[in-house]
């Protein structure tokens, strides 16, 4: 009996960390996907900017928007680095009987 429930246990375990490491890349996807669209959405309000003011834009003003772009996406990947580095919150992914 116990050595079933041990079996179980550690398939469970397995199970569980393939959705983790599952979860974890979705969180990867979805956060490149969101700095891609903040870059675009930054590139759409500066073209929209240029033309509504007649077109000729600013090397200045464009290296400010990419700057802060830059901090924007330094900030993401240092949040996701730490993330990764924290060990797994509520339980998530943790032994349920040990053996």
């Amino acid at each position: 009996m116990h050595i079933t429930e041990g079996r179980m246990s550690k398939q469970l375990e397995m199970k569980l960390n393939v959705i983790e490491k599952a979860v974890q890349q979705l969180i990867n996807i979805s956060s490149g996907l969101a700095i891609e669209n903040q870059k675009l959405n930054h590139r759409v309000d500066q073209l929209s900017k240029n033309v509504a003011s007649g077109g000729g834009g600013s090397a200045d003003n464009r290296s400010e928007v990419n700057e802060d772009i830059d901090l924007n996406i330094t900030n993401v990947q240092k949040i996701l680095k730490q993330q990764q580095s924290l060990p797994t919150q509520n339980g998530f992914g943790r032994k349920i009987v040990n053996n």
